[in-house]
């Protein structure tokens, strides 16, 4: 599996590059080199070799029709592909069940492809909708911070210590040390307070010790998540 997510990774960063590529034409060449760079770890399967029937895929599907939105300048992974969308919940069994329908079970080019096209659509959709509320959360959750850091009276800076664990699950003390600047005593003396004050709570210990959300962090993530409003169908 690493070899496989390596793969795909690679062929999204060269379909990133095609995107921006001043001279560029959609041939069997770039579809050979995309197939290459997914499954050339598997010799058995003649990488880099398509076949009618083999072009139709899911991660060549995906990647063909970022490469789509890549060319129009769309390039921005939260948009020109439907990866996160796919990693909630059923929704990658939803794909595949899209896919298969359009396939057929056998090579058949003459099939319409207008249900996986819908479903990607929608995918897209649903997808920026999921980055729009989570922009929007982000903005209000870290205005809340500073209200609930100022009214304890406790350092400005804990405020990025709290927000990076509330996106994250959990912060390192070198982290915090590094982004806010920090020696090794103040990071050390933040997160203890903000542990001793139930904002974080603390694992492991020593090299291995991270914080993740305390108690008082858990109930504005709850908060949050129970005002969200559900996503709107686009169709």
């Amino acid at each position: 599996m690493p070899q496989e997510l390596a793969g795909y990774r690679q062929a999204l960063g060269y379909v990133q590059a095609l995107g921006r590529a001043a001279h560029f034409q959609y041939d069997l060449g770039v579809l050979n080199a995309l197939n290459y760079m997914m499954i050339g770890h598997h010799r058995d399967k003649s990488p880099g070799v398509l076949r009618p029937g083999a072009i139709f895929n899911g991660r060549m599907s995906r990647a063909l029709h970022t490469l789509v939105l890549a060319r129009d300048q769309i390039l921005s992974p939260e948009f020109s592909s439907i990866e996160e969308w796919l990693g909630t919940g059923r929704n990658t069994y939803d794909y595949y069940d899209a896919l298969r329908n359009v396939q057929g079970g056998s090579w058949k080019p003459e099939r319409k492809t207008h249900s996986w096209v819908r479903f990607c659509l929608r995918a897209h959709h649903m997808q920026a909708q999921q980055v729009q509320q989570r922009l929007a959360e982000a903005a209000d959750i870290w205005l809340l911070l500073e209200e609930k850091i100022e009214s304890e009276k406790l350092p400005s800076r804990c405020v990025a210590a709290l927000y990076q664990v509330s996106i994250s699950n959990r912060l390192r003390r070198a982290t915090y040390q590094s982004d806010e600047s920090l020696s090794p005593g103040q990071a050390t003396r933040d997160l203890r307070e903000l542990a001793r004050r139930d904002w974080l709570a603390p694992y492991g210990e020593t090299k291995g010790r991270f914080y993740a959300p305390g108690p008082k962090m858990k109930k504005i993530r709850r908060d949050f998540a129970a005002r969200r409003p559900p996503l709107r169908e686009p169709y």
